[in-house]
């Protein structure tokens, strides 16, 4: 091989070494570059953006919501994405699906969207997106998940002719209800009554009478439940018509006469019982007192009168007791029963009535015979027989059967008069002693004085015997005529003078005592046979009142309840909070959370808002709803001002500082600004202070700072004031500045002017921790991480403890370690609250208020 060949062979084998060398070099610097933008955070970003994110319809309109999704990834990369549409009103997944796509890559999905219910109110939907970068030999990625939420509202209200149904129903069930409520207490009143009446007054028949119209009235009560749920369902059109088909106020009639019916009829019954009780009482008396008749029967040895006037007895004795029991049939029963007593009683009457007159005239007889005997006893005898014609008898007689007939208590009358006679007697006697012992008059012991006031005294009775005797033959009447047997055998009279008659008189004047013939008819009817006594029963029937009532309120509600729009949120409904107090209510303070520094210039600001992402999650099983991501554009987009707090809950967005807008044409373009200084960065906070604050209608957010987002929202409060904020959660954030050899690579991977920003003793630190413009409303924590060598001080590898601190601050610490300079931090795996719970404990007892 000639020289110059073997030249030639050196020259190639030199150029294709270095030619090697080359792409080897440039194939070392791609994959270097390529780890070093993974290493410093350049992913995935997610651009998700529904069409609308907030609609207004009426009950039974759709709307299509368009859900646009594309990402950016690093060359040579693909993403694999999970996506999941939720109704988290109901708490319902409504959609969920996987795909792969690569930069630039354009996905769609469509819903049809409606109202959930009729009436007002809101429903929730999210649309949440997650991406992992798919790892490969030309794409080192760490498979870190991304993020994405969007938050759709749903509002609705009731269209015109929803309103005038509305208004149409509540006119006729207002004054309704009103009625019913008057018709219930009515019901309840006569239901009272009637079961205070139950134990003293057979209510059987009116008791099934009040069960069918409360079995009515209880329908009527479950139609008007229905209506009234319909109304509670704003389901105007359908009350509307049921009202029209329905007909109310037949049905209400018709029960409230069946009520006013049932109370008139409960006062007749109460009318009717009580004249049955006192009809009952007056026949008790009657059979009570018969036992006159009963004496005269057992007398005049009359066995079917006695059986009657017993079983009369034994009859109205049932009957009243069967009465007091309320164990008779009915009402009408017990009128035939008293009227068959009345028939028992008249029938008694009229077949004792012979047997009374005669004993009535016996006694008018015996009577005067008793007086005119007292009287001849005395020395007046001129004077006595003037009582003594049978016709001044019979005319007395005759007197008292004019004004007392028919009347069964003729022997207890007798009985009564022999009692007051034997008094009369005993006071004359008593009378006429005491005048023999003022006269010193005493009566001999001898048989002569006796037998002279034996004949004294038979001398007397046939004296009156003779002179009754001459006109009992001119009266004609039968009830005199069985006075003759007291003739029969009677001596006559003889005239005797002497001194003795007079003391004899004295004697029997002193001893004065009822005749042999009133003592004979005493004896025998006084008092009654001990069987008629044992058959007697005291009437214990009392007249019933009506009874006064306990007032009686109605369980019907007259009102209808005023239907306040309803938003359901994680699956329970409540009325939409719009009342002014909503603004101020502390627990329902949305969450604003600010990124901290980024460490690669290059990267998008959209990377940044990633940082929270578990944290944001996780919140929402405290009761915060993800509204996903606030930027400059957010303030454009349309929604109502408190559509966000409607629900009740607090929300939490992420938001950016490192984005801005300007209005190009009639559209506004979002562009990344992330080379400003933090006072910058504030004046960018507070648009989004007032952003989330207009659109969940609250007067104070709290914010959930990392790193320098806490400088951001410090020198917020100083140059704007501290009464937007009510509580600021810093978490890694240099409020001393950062120092050593991160402060020396600050300028070459971040923004210089942050850097300056955050160099210890900048004119930006300096004033921000001024004492005398620290905030005074605003609850401050500090969260820093230990366990990392931080420029030889203990803190997060970026910022030292002491640096994150504040003295007016409440303190915590979370224990950690660090992976070296391009290793992993502890500054940023603060925010993986899987590695430290810690930090998330922290955070939800912050935002609860507890003292540490």
């Amino acid at each position: 091989m000639d020289k110059d060949k073997k030249e030639s062979i050196v020259r190639w084998l030199w150029r294709s070494a270095i030619s090697l060398g080359i792409v080897l070099l440039i194939l070392a610097a791609f994959g270097v570059t390529l780890r070093l933008n993974f290493l410093l955070g350049d992913e995935i970003i997610i651009h998700l953006s529904p069409q609308q994110d907030s609609f207004w319809i009426h009950y039974g309109e759709q709307r299509i919501e368009v859900i646009n999704l594309s990402i950016e990834t690093p060359l040579y990369c693909a993403a694999s994405c999970t996506y999941a549409f939720t109704d988290k009103g109901q708490d319902v997944m409504l959609d969920e699906g996987n795909l792969t796509l690569r930069n630039g890559d354009r996905y769609f999905r469509e819903y049809l969207l409606s109202p959930s219910r009729a009436g007002r109110g809101q429903d929730v939907y999210r649309f949440d997106v997650t991406c992992r970068s798919i790892h490969s030999a030309l794409c080192p990625a760490r498979g870190e998940v991304t993020y994405r939420s969007s938050l759709i509202l749903l509002n609705y209200d009731l269209s015109e002719q929803e309103k005038a149904l509305r208004q149409e129903s509540q006119d006729i069930m207002l004054p309704f209800l009103a009625r019913l409520a008057a018709l219930d207490i009515a019901l309840k009143t006569q239901s009272g009554r009637i079961v205070l009446l139950a134990p003293t007054v057979k209510m059987d028949d009116l008791q099934e009478r009040k069960a069918a119209i409360e079995g009515g009235f209880s329908s009527l009560l479950l139609d008007t439940e229905r209506l009234k749920a319909l109304w509670s369902a704003e389901n105007y059109s359908g009350l509307r018509q049921e009202l029209g088909d329905f007909p109310l106020d037949n049905t209400f009639d018709a029960l409230q006469r069946n009520v006013t019916m049932l109370s008139a009829a409960v006062a007749e019954r109460i009318a009717l019982h009580n004249a049955l009780v006192n009809r009952t009482i007056s026949l008790v008396a009657e059979a009570n007192a018969a036992g006159d008749i009963y004496a005269l029967a057992v007398a005049a040895n009359d066995s079917r009168l006695r059986a009657a006037v017993l079983g009369f007895i034994h009859q109205a004795n049932e009957t009243q007791r069967s009465f007091s029991r309320l164990d008779f049939k009915g009402y009408g029963s017990l009128q035939g029963a008293l009227a068959e007593l009345s028939d028992r009683e008249k029938a008694i009457e009229n077949d004792s009535k012979s047997l009374r007159a005669g004993s009535r005239a016996r006694w008018a007889f015996l009577l005067a015979k008793e007086r005119d005997r007292a009287c001849l006893l005395s020395g007046e005898e001129d004077s006595c027989l003037l009582n003594g014609t049978m016709a001044n008898i019979y005319d007395a007689y005759q007197h008292e059967l004019s004004t007392e007939w028919p009347s069964s208590t003729v022997v207890a009358r007798t009985c009564s008069e022999i009692a007051d006679l034997k008094q009369e007697h005993l006071r004359i006697g008593n009378e006429t002693q005491q005048r023999l012992r003022e006269q010193n008059i005493s009566f001999p012991a001898d048989s002569s004085f006796n037998r002279s006031v034996t004949d004294v005294s038979a001398n007397i009775s046939a004296t009156i015997m003779e002179a009754y005797a001459e006109s009992l033959s001119a009266v004609n009447d039968p009830a005199f005529a069985d006075l003759l047997s007291l003739w029969m055998g009677a001596p006559s009279s003889t005239a005797m003078n002497g001194t003795g008659i007079r003391e004899a008189k004295d004697y029997l004047l002193a001893h004065l005592d009822i005749g042999q013939d009133t003592a004979a008819y005493e004896a025998s009817f006084c008092p009654l046979p001990a069987q008629f006594s044992h058959a007697l029963l005291p009437a214990n029937l009392t007249a019933t009142v009506d009874p006064p009532l306990p007032p009686v309120n109605s369980t019907i509600g007259t009102s209808l309840p005023d239907n306040p729009a309803l938003c359901c949120i994680f699956g329970e409904c409540a009325p939409c909070c719009t009342a002014p107090s909503c603004a101020s209510q502390e627990e329902t303070f949305p969450i604003i959370f600010l990124h901290g520094h980024a460490f690669n210039k290059a990267s998008a600001p959209a990377y940044s808002l990633d940082a929270f992402n578990l944290i944001q999650y996780a919140l929402e099983e405290e009761g915060y709803l993800n509204a996903g991501i606030v930027t400059p554009l957010t303030a454009t987009e349309g929604i109502s001002a408190g559509e966000w707090g409607l629900s009740g809950k607090p929300v939490s967005v992420k938001a950016s500082y490192y984005l801005d807008a300007y209005l190009e044409g009639k559209q506004y373009v979002i562009i990344p600004t992330k080379s400003e200084n933090i006072d910058t960065y504030a004046l960018r906070l507070k648009d989004v202070i007032a952003t989330v604050k207009e659109r969940t209608g609250r007067e104070k957010v709290n914010i959930v700072a990392h790193s320098m987002g806490g400088l951001v929202a410090r020198r917020y409060m100083q140059a704007f004031g501290d009464a937007d904020v009510n509580r600021l959660i810093m978490i890694a954030t240099p409020n001393q500045g950062i120092a050593g050899k991160v402060n020396d690579l600050c300028p070459l991977f971040g923004e210089e002017k942050e850097c300056q920003d955050m160099q210890p003793g900048s004119l930006f630190l300096n004033r921000l921790n001024d004492p005398s413009r620290q905030p005074q409303r605003v609850q401050l924590y500090t969260i820093a991480g230990i366990g990392c060598d931080t420029d030889r001080k203990d803190g997060d590898g970026v910022v030292a403890a002491e640096s994150a601190h504040l003295p007016q601050a409440e303190q915590f610490n979370v224990s950690g370690t660090c992976g070296g300079i391009f290793g992993e931090q502890l500054h940023t795996a603060l925010l993986d609250i899987s590695r430290y719970p810690q930090t998330m404990e922290i955070i939800k007892s912050a935002l609860r208020g507890d003292s540490s």
